[in-house]
């Protein structure tokens, strides 16, 4: 995260989840959706120094990327733009108290 200079100086901790189904995204997309994201937590974010936390699990055959956003109020504007980067490439972004996530759609299943 050297090359944005509002999450310098930002610890990011990820916290992978383990045996997650295959998903399908356009990583470019994907890239663009999180770096944003990320933006917007370290926007809010009330003090320097504070963690931004990414978690990725399960759900079902889907994958669900958490980012903690508690006590944070993104930026309304910068949400409606993920929100509609994701849904280009079949993801879903959900905003809730205290994280948002982001649901990546399964892969295509291939017939043998």
């Amino acid at each position: 995260h050297a090359f944005d200079r509002r999450l310098r100086g930002v610890p990011v901790r990820f916290e992978p989840g383990h045996g997650l189904p295959a998903c399908q995204v356009v990583p470019d997309h994907f890239n663009e959706v999180m770096m944003a994201l990320l933006q917007a937590v370290a926007e809010a974010a009330p003090q320097a120094g504070a963690a931004l936390v990414v978690r990725s699990v399960a759900d079902g055959a889907a994958v669900r990327v958490e980012v903690d956003t508690a006590g944070l109020t993104l930026d309304a504007s910068r949400l409606q733009a993920v929100q509609r980067r994701a849904a280009g490439m079949g993801a879903r972004l959900a905003i809730e108290p205290g994280r948002t996530q982001l649901l990546l759609p399964p892969a295509a299943r291939t017939e043998p």
